[in-house]
């Protein structure tokens, strides 16, 4: 006998609310879907059978409700679409609920169940289908964060601080070196493993130390599936990471992972969300000594004004940046907080293109390029030179950009990046625009023998 579906009366009603055709709900869907670099191809016909009751699996139903929360102006959950069961729209689950929205729970438990998911090849599927929310809200939470930490009766630590702070900058160093995709869920195993255990049984005395420096692995996994193009995943362990370094008392890493978190906003289109989390950043650093982060968070918040439009006071964030980083020079900065005179330029190219200068843009992309060595900063050098050669290309300057281009597939095998591979897919299709001169069509052909290779360790 065939089970009947039941309609979904919820859909309609919020298609109603929101102005909507189902042809438009499926657009916007797709759009957004884009943007959070998920590939989607849905139609009038699909909004329809969901109508009837079929329901899509995720990240879909997620996305509907981010699509609808925009259009209408107030939050809509997934239960609201009627897309998902109701006994499993939560914010995401893990081992019984160990994370959702609800601020007595435990931050550090939290982290373990997501990294012990992650490291589990059949549990870490499912979080592959996390998208990222511009609505999760998020924020220093020290003084509460601090009580709700729990702690086993004290005992003489296996893993010290120092030691788990080594295996955050190791990590952190693979990642700039190699890529994202290059042991990344080793690093998840570290979190749900060694770390999680040194904090159960660490002493009173030692137990902030070695709170922050897990904080600083979280962080350093987040931009790894950041670099992943996992950005629902990233989101969610650059939360935790940020709870930790609250409840570690640690500003410098709080304003470090705001001001990634506003990166990664930008890079999804999230302007106003990216241009907040600056602010916060901005806000944050002020409590911390450090003159590196307080350049970073300053030199971010002028790239994020600038993509709300706000001109006037982008520049000077810029030359206070500059000015704090040289004062800096010779100073002493936590772990994992430092910043380099590339990272200023590269933000000043991302603030300069996004005010239409593209001459002060190119200059300053080109410097950024200079800076990165392409040992140590090789991801850093790739994604930046793919800016530059985009750029370029959008300018018209064919040739120089394709000079760049070749330099970007020279520089790029190898590299376990699937951001930096969507980049080169991105510039592979603006090339298109430019077949008939020769520089550009020989660099099509060339393309396709370096996107693979940096694309399939991905995932492991």
């Amino acid at each position: 006998m065939t089970r009947r579906r039941t309609p979904n009366s919820r859909l309609p009603a919020l298609l109603t609310e929101a102005g909507w055709s189902r042809h438009a709900l499926a657009q916007a869907l797709n759009e957004l879907g884009r943007a959070r670099g998920v590939s989607l191809r849905y139609d009038r016909t699909s909004v329809s059978h969901w109508v009837a009751g079929s329901r899509p699996r995720q990240p879909v139903p997620a996305l509907v409700a981010q699509a609808l929360t925009a259009r209408i102006g107030r939050p809509v959950t997934e239960a609201e679409t009627g897309l998902v069961a109701a006994w499993c729209a939560t914010d995401w689950n893990l081992s019984g609920g160990a994370w959702g929205r609800d601020p007595a729970r435990d931050p550090v438990r939290r982290l373990a169940a997501l990294a012990r998911a992650d490291a589990d090849p059949q549990q870490r599927q499912a979080l592959y289908g996390l998208v990222y929310d511009p609505a999760l809200p998020c924020g220093p939470h020290g003084a509460v964060r601090r009580q709700q930490v729990s702690r086993r009766a004290a005992e003489e630590q296996p893993v010290t601080a120092e030691a788990v702070g080594d295996m955050a900058a190791a990590f952190h160093q693979q990642l700039e070196r190699h890529g994202g995709g290059h042991a990344r869920t080793a690093v998840a195993a570290y979190l749900a493993d060694d770390a999680a255990t040194a904090l159960a049984r660490t002493r009173e005395e030692t137990y902030g130390g070695l709170l922050a420096e897990v904080a600083r692995t979280a962080y350093v996994c987040a931009l790894m599936c950041a670099d992943s193009n996992l950005h629902g995943l990233a989101q969610r362990y650059h939360h935790s990471a940020l709870e930790l370094a609250a409840a570690a008392d640690d500003p410098a890493l709080e304003a470090t992972v705001l001001r990634a978190l506003s990166s990664q906003a930008s890079r999804l289109g999230c302007h106003r969300q990216a241009f907040e989390l600056a602010v916060a950043a901005h806000t944050t650093a002020q409590r911390c000594a450090s003159g590196p982060v307080r350049a970073s968070v300053l030199a971010r918040r002028a790239a994020a004004k600038a993509g709300v439009g706000i001109t006037d006071t982008a520049l000077s964030d810029l030359a206070s940046a500059e000015r704090v980083l040289g004062d800096s020079a010779d100073e002493s900065f936590p772990r994992l907080t430092a910043y380099s005179p590339g990272a200023m330029r590269d933000q000043e190219g991302q603030m300069l293109r996004a005010l239409g200068d593209t001459g002060g843009a190119i200059r300053a992309f080109e410097a950024s390029t200079e800076y990165c060595t392409p040992a140590d900063q090789r991801r850093a050098r790739v994604l930046t030179r793919a800016r530059l050669t985009q750029v370029r290309l959008r300018a018209g300057q064919v040739e120089s950009g394709c000079r760049d281009y070749a330099l970007l597939l020279q520089e790029a095998p190898g590299l376990s990046s699937p951001r930096a591979c969507s980049a080169i897919d991105s510039l592979r299709a603006e090339l298109r625009s430019f077949r008939r001169h020769p520089s550009a069509r020989m660099l099509m052909e060339r393309t396709v023998g370096v996107r693979e290779p940096a694309r399939r360790p991905a995932r492991s």
